[in-house]
Formats: C-alpha cells, structure tokens, sequence
C-alpha cells in the first residue's frame, strides 16, 4: 500500500520552477543553494523523502526541514538560513560606558608611550583589566565587539582632526605683511631688469625646524559630540 504524503504537494509556478532549474545547474551558486534547489525540485516533482534523502545522500530530517521551510516562508527563502535569534547580549551597560571612558581618554594616561588608541592596543587593555574594574563580561573582548561599541557612541579614538584656534588679536595684519613680503619678494626676483644684490631665505616649515609646543590643547573625543582627538 503506498503511503499517505503527510506534507502537501510543492506547487511551483513557470517562474519559481525556471529559477531553481537555473541554481540547481549554476557554478556559481554556493553547494548548499544548490542542493537545497534541487531538493525541492525533486519533491515537487512527486519524490518521497526517503527516495530524495537516497538520491542526495543526506538524511530524511534535513530533507524534511527543507520542504517545511519551503511550505512556510517560501521557496526561494528557504534556499538561504533563515537569520537566527543569537544569544542576548551580554555586556552591560555599565561596561560599555567603561569602555567608552577609555577610548576618550589618552593612552599615556595608563602609562602608554603611544599618543592614541589602536583598536588592538585598546581591546589588549580592556581584557586585561576588565575584571579588576568589575566588567568580567569584558573578558572576551574582540575588535568586532570594541568596534560596535564605539560606532554606536560615534567614537573613533585612532583618528585625528585638527583645529584652528585664533589667539591673536592682530593675526590679519601681520597675516597681511606677511603675505606682502612674500610678494615684494617674489616681484624682485622675476624683474627681468632688477639686479640681485639680496638673497632670501624663508624658513617657513623648513624641515628640522619644529614648533617647540602645540599652544592649543588637545581635546579629548566626547560620546555624541566630537568623535575623534582635536588638535
């Protein structure tokens, strides 16, 4: 006696039918697309599981699990994973403030000789002292989880902008002699007719000549504000 089909039948319309056919001879689709396409193909057609799990050499669970998914979300979304709960998340809220405090503070501050945060360098540090700072689920840090937590707060400890801070009050008159200079300077020595009797030497940015301190403080990121270092 042949046995009842406990699951209904897998109608394909023209269109359905032409895109497994399609996936199920491609090259380019990935192994498990393919086989999946070609499981449904062949219960479609009428196959008994048993007769399809034989013909792909796979178990009767898994071929069932794949008509199922087919009979409920649809034929094309079962041929990808459905997207999976995943486990709740695990860090606290107090942790990924903690994190945040670190990322906006300098490293030099914790006895780095590095001016700024390098991703590994900070998630080394994380995972070193988590625990001693109460945040055990700390512990496992990666660069993955460090990176969400600080895109989330538009943090970016390893970059820097710099900024313009006017101090002078006479910095557009003396901007205006200084660019004055240079032209009077830059007139005397393509004038044709003019005899060289001088020679200048500007050591503006010359190399080997360094500022002796930055007269601007630099500005720590700030969560929602300013996510990178201001100099």
């Amino acid at each position: 006696m042949k046995q009842k089909r406990q699951r209904p039948r897998l109608i394909l319309d023209e269109e359905t039918k032409n895109k497994l056919e399609k996936i199920a001879s491609s090259r380019k689709e990935s192994h498990s697309a393919v086989k999946r396409a070609k499981i449904l193909l062949a219960y479609a057609e009428g196959k008994q599981i048993a007769q399809i799990a034989r013909d792909f050499k796979t178990t009767r669970p898994l071929v069932q699990r794949r008509i199922d998914k087919a009979l409920s979300y649809g034929v094309m979304k079962s041929l990808k994973d459905l997207p999976r709960s995943g486990r709740k998340t695990t860090i606290t809220d107090d942790a990924k403030a903690w994190v945040l405090n670190l990322a906006c503070t300098p490293p030099k501050d914790f006895g780095y000789a590095a001016e700024t945060w390098t991703y590994s360098m900070l998630v080394k540090h994380i995972i070193q002292n988590a625990e001693s700072f109460g945040h055990p689920c700390l512990m496992r840090m990666s660069k993955g989880g460090l990176t969400n937590i600080l895109n989330k707060s538009n943090i970016k400890p390893h970059k820097i902008t710099y900024y313009l801070e006017k101090r002078d009050p006479d910095f557009e008159t003396k901007m205006a002699n200084a660019l004055c200079v240079y032209k009077q300077v830059d007139i005397i020595n393509n004038s044709p007719d003019a005899e060289r009797k001088t020679t200048t030497v500007s050591y503006d940015e010359k190399p080997g000549i360094q500022a002796i301190k930055n007269i601007g403080a630099q500005l720590s990121p700030v969560p929602g504000i300013y996510p990178t270092i201001g100099r």
